[in-house]
């Protein structure tokens, strides 16, 4: 019996020696690798699963959710530890005014806090549960009691998620605090930021490691797009999200294109592109020639040209589109590397029929037709389509005035739902007029 004991206490100080090593140092893949070793070694299937979720995560974290692998592996995590990641989330101490965040390389590394203060005081205690890296603020108030907490330093992904009401103002003061943290994820989306806090976050050499910048549906305009593309400290940029602001003109997005600062950018959500002349600065740019994932929202059938046709965009993996430039993607050689296609504000048979008949689309894996005014013309164009014979995933937003009738959707799920790829969503596919997904 005391031989059983020392061995269960053995085996208790070996597990908090380990999980002690990843908390100590949350971005370091090694302390992980070996915790999931010695679960395997342990050999229950609790701990073998355990031991899976780690290094299937940690697999997946390098690549960017655009990439063509990306879906499939988190689909396949997803069906083989769902239903337990509830389960092991319920394992983590309850803090009154913090919620544990979502697991990534096997552990949950992130919280959402009430309040600032609550990190100051409950701080030690979630970084002695988690390998703390991620924080999203949920209340304004006394957000400057960042400055007081010891963890905060330690943070590398920071959100705040306030709803309109954090201001260039409070953008200043956040990035001035002594112990503000070098970031490589800051989420500033959907509040009052304006071109002051665009110069501030342009201005911070906190900010030198910064791979993901997220600004969307702010009030910054042209003299925000110069700072932010100006600034030497946002040169490790990856992903500039900077889309559904004030009236932008093309002298914004001009700036953008003549940075050198941003020629690591793969990724670039710019919703409105300043019309032609913006279009075509994108498309001529010295700078921009890498990009893996764009979005763009401009009605303009021209400008929509103009970017299809550019060589600059040859790389493109996911493109996010307005519908009107579905018949330039579609004839464009430059868009051969894609695999996902979003389709936004009214997709019409034409277009369809456009993608449906092109050579160029012959690698597409994925396809969102959103907002779409399909008729059954439409879907069976895709449906018969030579060279769609890839696509494995695909979504169809019925609006109202849809003519696409069950005929169509039989169409498009006869054709592509027997692909080895396709993961139908639990309980098959919703019937008309509900969305459908292919």
């Amino acid at each position: 019996m005391e031989v059983l004991h020392a061995i269960g206490t053995n085996l208790v100080s070996e597990r908090k020696h380990l999980l002690a090593a990843i908390y100590a140092n949350p971005e370091e893949d090694t302390p992980r690798l070996a915790f999931a070793d010695w679960l395997d070694e342990q050999g229950g299937e609790d701990d073998a699963s355990r031991a899976g979720l780690i290094r299937a995560q940690i697999a997946l974290d390098p690549l960017p959710r655009y990439h063509p692998n990306w879906l499939p592996a988190a689909h396949e995590i997803l069906r083989r530890w769902g239903s337990k990641l509830d389960e092991w989330r319920l394992e983590l101490p309850r803090i009154p005014g913090v919620s544990w965040g979502q697991f990534r390389r096997g552990f949950v590394d992130s919280v959402n806090v009430s309040s600032a203060k609550n990190l100051v005081q409950k701080g030690g205690r979630i970084a002695a549960a988690i390998p703390l890296l991620g924080i999203s603020l949920t209340d304004r108030n006394e957000f400057m009691a960042l400055g007081r907490s010891p963890v905060f330093s330690r943070i590398r992904r920071l959100q705040i998620a306030h709803g309109r009401s954090f201001t260039g103002a409070n953008t200043r003061e956040l990035l001035g605090l002594p112990n503000f943290p070098p970031l490589t994820h800051l989420d500033l989306s959907m509040e009052l930021v304006a071109n002051d806090g665009a110069a501030a976050i342009a201005a911070c050499p906190h900010l030198a490691a910064l791979t993901e910048l997220q600004l969307s549906e702010n009030h910054i305009s042209d003299p925000g797009y110069a700072a932010l593309a100006q600034s030497p400290h946002l040169s490790n940029l990856r992903a500039l999200h900077i889309d559904r602001q004030y009236p932008v003109s093309s002298a914004g997005v001009r700036a953008l294109a003549e940075s050198p600062n941003l020629v690591g950018l793969r990724e670039l959500n710019l919703g409105y592109c300043g019309g032609l002349d913006g279009a075509r600065a994108l498309a001529t740019s010295k700078f921009l020639t890498k990009l893996e994932d764009f979005t763009v929202g401009d009605s303009v059938v021209e400008s929509l040209e103009a970017i299809a046709n550019s060589p600059n965009f040859a790389g493109l993996i996911r493109l996010r589109i307005t519908a009107r430039g579905a018949k330039a993607v579609a004839e464009s050689p430059h868009m051969r590397n894609l695999q996902e296609l979003w389709l936004i504000q009214n997709t019409t048979d034409e277009g369809a029929e456009a993608l449906a008949n092109s050579p160029h689309l012959a690698n597409l894996r994925r396809l969102n037709l959103s907002g779409n005014i399909l008729s059954d013309k439409g879907a069976k164009a895709l449906a018969e389509s030579p060279y769609l014979g890839g696509l494995c995933e695909g979504w169809l937003f019925l609006d109202t005035t849809s003519f696409l009738t069950k005929d169509g959707v039989s169409a498009l799920l006869n054709r592509f739902c027997n692909h080895p790829a396709h993961m139908p969503t639990p309980g098959g596919f919703p019937s008309l007029p509900e969305n459908v997904r292919f």
